[in-house]
């Protein structure tokens, strides 16, 4: 799980205590870890939200990665790179996160074919979306690759509640942020 913290700097400036406790309202009414990401999405979460999301279900399913490819470090260069830009959003690092992304495209089929583990091309797949929603242009757009990382995690066997709890652990710390300033 990234440790990360998110700036919310980017968050629309007429956040108000009513609208908070109706998107908590909301919150607890979403059930699948799919909702919960076009939720985050609906009420204008940062891009960093996101690119933490799929930094921490990309972390959650490396494993299933290294069980079959344990000398391949790309899905982690992937992972680094997207916490690379969470840590200094700039373009440079963003580029970084393009370029780590494709390199794990490249290499997880690989991976697949030669060990017949297509759960660990989801895992590393996974990764190669985290690091997508780093580069991504706007938030929507980071959303979309989160979503794609999820999609890659639960492929690659995370459970569904797991996955519930790793969204709702990082927005909920976002929300109370929030709330806080």
């Amino acid at each position: 799980m990234s440790t990360t913290t998110i700036d919310p700097s980017e968050f629309v400036k007429s956040y108000t205590a009513e609208r908070y406790k109706a998107e908590i309202k909301a919150w607890n009414k979403a059930i699948t870890p799919s909702a919960l990401i076009n939720f985050l999405r609906a009420f204008k979460a940062p891009k960093a939200v996101f690119v933490e999301i799929g930094i921490a279900l990309a972390e959650e399913v490396l494993q299933e990665f290294e069980k079959r490819c344990p000398k391949d470090r790309c899905p982690h260069r992937a992972i680094k790179a997207a916490k690379a830009w969470l840590n200094n959003r700039t373009e440079a690092n963003a580029q970084a996160a393009r370029v780590r992304a494709t390199e794990v495209y490249e290499i997880s089929w690989a991976c697949a074919t030669s060990n017949d583990a297509v759960s660990s091309t989801y895992a590393a797949r996974t990764a190669a979306w985290a690091a997508h929603a780093a580069e991504a242009e706007t938030p929507v757009d980071a959303a979309y690759n989160t979503d794609n990382a999820l999609a890659y995690a639960l492929a690659a066997d995370l459970p569904p509640v797991r996955a519930l709890d790793i969204i709702k652990e990082v927005g909920y710390r976002y929300y109370t942020f929030l709330k806080q300033n």
